[in-house]
């Protein structure tokens, strides 16, 4: 199930919330992904559904923390980010 998630939009988070509230889910929501993975270490698994430019950066702080990684394409923009 899904227990955190992070965005640095506000609003994005706070809609993000009440739709989880809606559906009977406690979200717990960051400002910055790297606050989302110190303050959860146990996840087992991080989607990554940033802009594109940030696919690289974000799944490689989750896999450096030990967890699974499904991220959208791309999953770099260039071959040696990937």
């Amino acid at each position: 199930s899904v227990i955190a998630g992070a965005d640095p939009d506000a609003r994005m988070r706070e809609g993000a919330v009440n739709k989880a509230k809606e559906a009977g889910v406690s979200l717990a929501a960051y400002g910055r992904y790297q606050e989302m993975l110190a303050a959860h270490p146990g996840i087992d698994a991080v989607f990554v559904a940033t802009p594109d430019h940030w696919h690289a950066l974000a799944t490689i702080d989750a896999l450096r923390a030990g967890m699974d990684v499904y991220c959208e394409k791309p999953l770099a923009l260039t071959i040696a980010q990937g």
